[in-house]
């Protein structure tokens, strides 16, 4: 799946390889055809590494782990290791197909980083710079592929062999001029060994030399790494480590249905007083910089605000526009943002005063919090809301209406977020004008992300809610004019066994440096009818 690149921002110097591929985006595994996809669809990711190792019958498999079951596999025969399956249901792959694949993918902006493991002989030395010698010049592949391992004597080789491939040391223990003197291009060491070693870069530099650094997935580390000029990071984390290196600050919120607390006895073992508890530690566990709440009556409020007093809140009732009925709230910590605006509006022919809507069976309102980081001064206009769980009308038209809302701000360059219970699946028809207007769901459109149902029912699970179209997926973000890094629905364990009836739903992005959007509005307002 492809990454959301919702805004287009310049990269930085370092370029990003994926490490095994993109192996923590939807449906991906380590060394797999579908992690090398998503690599190349990763925003900012200029290249990929995969781990090459022989079976006893000399076939080229792309896999990290030495042993399958306790068995190695340069013990085994080709026929043993196809019929493993992976978690995603794909074969390990032989070099032969990945190189194919990446054939197609590599350009002059993706790079294949092609790990040969340690040789057990002189003679399977020979066989391994042989076959993949062979394969690159066979896909066209050399000026598009570098080759690096920990064996010192396969990159002597392949240096004697390939001068026209890059050869690159993992091994950490030789100095630049070392291996230099060796004929071996670049120096792809463990992080830890540059950093204690920051000279080596120079040095290496100096001698025409490449380096690289792996496996990074600390934000303090890389940010160090790239002041040391290293040319490649190597990482686990190759769409969050994009935004680290173009120092764009990251953003972690969630939207939640906490289930009213006014059905107590309809509720039973599952009412408010039996999982309170286990929402503050949901969202302590979890640790948001803002989340939006669905449902949430003044008991519930009260508790949170007490429980959680990092945070502040703002929205209202939707019976009254103060205290009376559900309340779509928005929370946002105190200590990285300041609000520069709130104001409840009614999904409504009437949106600026208390009023039921179209066909709905309930008010609905939305909470709209236009938050600004107080360090990086990032402004982000937050919509919270839940659309109505009977009126087909209703649900249409409110978003009809969240889009001319949203569009004003949007229009200003800045991030837009509206998230909530939208009690329809994703493939209603409904949410087309978003679609239209560039507000795409996270759900769908995110690297990292999930299919889990958000909708639980206590684990009695009903379609009531889904629209009439099957499905319990009907929590949703979505968004524009920022860069999504993670989805995921918490299906987590916090202390009992539902929190809610809904599960929370989780997105992490990043706004680009120096595109933080200007204020659409010049002035703090309320909306309080």
């Amino acid at each position: 799946m492809a990454a959301l690149l919702l805004w287009a921002g310049v990269l930085h110097a370092q370029g990003i390889i994926a490490h095994r591929g993109f192996w923590k985006a939807d449906g991906a595994v380590q060394n797999g055809l579908v992690a090398l996809q998503a690599a190349r669809d990763a925003s900012g990711c200029r290249g990929v590494e995969c781990d090459a190792r022989l079976t006893a019958d000399s076939v080229l498999v792309i896999v990290h782990d030495r042993d399958l079951d306790g068995k190695h596999i340069d013990a085994m025969h080709y026929h043993e290791v196809a019929r493993y399956r992976s978690i995603n249901g794909e074969t390990i792959p032989t070099a032969e197909a990945y190189m194919q694949k990446a054939s197609l993918l590599c350009d002059n902006t993706f790079k294949l980083f092609f790990e040969i493991k340690p040789a057990q002989s002189q003679s399977q030395r020979g066989t391994y710079v042989n076959q993949c010698v062979e394969l690159v010049r066979r896909h066209q592949m050399a000026d598009r592929t570098e080759f690096i391992s920990f064996d010192l004597e396969m990159c002597k080789m392949l240096a004697a062999r390939c001068p026209d491939i890059p050869v690159a040391y993992l091994g950490g223990n030789r100095t630049p001029e070392e291996l230099h003197a060796l004929g071996i291009d670049g120096i792809d060491y463990h992080y830890s060994i540059l950093l204690r070693h920051p000279e080596w870069i120079q040095q290496a530099h100096t001698l025409g030399m490449s380096v690289n650094a792996w496996t990074v997935d600390d934000k303090a580390d890389a940010q160090k790494l790239s002041k040391l000029g290293v040319d490649w990071i190597t990482t686990n984390e190759p769409v969050r480590m994009g935004a680290w290196l173009r120092n764009e600050p990251i953003y972690r919120f969630i939207s939640f249905n906490i289930r009213q607390s006014g059905f107590p006895e309809y509720d039973g073992e599952h009412a408010w007083p039996n999982r309170k508890e286990t929402v503050v530690k949901m969202i302590r566990d979890e640790a948001p910089d803002a989340f939006g709440v669905q449902e949430m009556l003044p008991e519930q409020r009260d508790y949170l605000l007490k429980h959680l007093p990092e945070y502040a809140m703002v929205g209202v009732g939707r019976d009254d526009g103060h205290d009376e009925g559900e309340n779509m709230a928005v929370f946002y910590l105190k200590k990285r943002f300041r609000i520069l605006k709130e104001r409840t509006f009614w999904l409504s022919e009437t949106p600026d005063s208390v009023s039921f809507g179209w066909d709905a069976a309930c008010r609905r309102t939305v909470t709209e919090a236009l938050l600004q980081d107080k360090r990086t001064k990032c402004v982000i206009d937050y919509f919270n809301t839940h659309l109505d769980h009977v009126g087909k009308v209703a649900r249409r038209e409110s978003v009809l209406l969240l889009v001319r809302q949203m569009e004003e701000a949007s229009k200003e360059s800045v991030p837009v977020l509206l998230s909530g219970d939208m009690n329809s699946s994703l493939a209603d028809t409904i949410f087309t004008p978003l679609l239209q207007a560039g507000f795409l769901p996270l759900r769908w459109r995110t690297p990292q992300t999930d299919e889990e149902d958000s909708f639980n029912g206590y684990g009695i699970v009903s379609n009531a809610f889904a629209n009439n179209t099957g499905a319990n997926v009907i929590d949703h973000f979505f968004a524009k004019n920022l860069f999504a890094i993670q989805f995921k629905t918490l299906v987590g364990y916090y202390g009992v066994p539902y929190i809610s009836d809904h599960y929370p739903i989780v997105v992490e992005f990043s706004v680009p440096a120096g595109k933080k959007g200007e204020l659409p509005h010049k002035e703090s307002s309320t909306k309080k009818n």
